[in-house]
């Protein structure tokens, strides 16, 4: 009963059985592989629609902060402009105040004059 009950091993079955596993282990390497190429794919897709996503949003961006730069430039320019008129008025009010200060001493030397001439 126990010869009955082993397997006798002899040259064919183990043939067959070292096929078997072979294949076995192809068909699971090939299920993997497939596995693995197809997330990868998928992932690699997603990751690049996502980082297209992000040129795109990053492009907009660059077009908003060159646009305001833009406006920028011109305030600062139009300040400048505004400054430099102000400086000119500035420098002629003060011209002004210079001749008022010129004909009020003039005007005190000639109310002198008239009061020397009446005492």
């Amino acid at each position: 009963m126990e010869a009955s009950l082993e397997e006798k091993i002899t040259l064919k079955s183990l043939q067959k059985h070292l096929i078997k596993t072979i294949f076995g282990a192809l068909a699971l390497a090939l299920v993997g592989a497939f596995i693995t190429s197809y997330t990868f794919y998928f992932n690699a897709n997603h990751n690049l629609g996502e980082l297209n996503k992000s040129k795109e949003e990053t492009k907009q961006d660059i077009k908003e902060l060159k646009k305001d730069v833009g406006e920028i430039k011109t305030t600062l320019s139009n300040t400048t402009i505004y400054t430099t008129e102000n400086k000119e008025k500035a420098r002629s009010l003060e011209n002004q105040i210079t001749d008022m200060r010129k004909q009020q001493d003039e005007m005190i030397k000639i109310l002198y004059e008239i009061k020397a001439k009446v005492k």
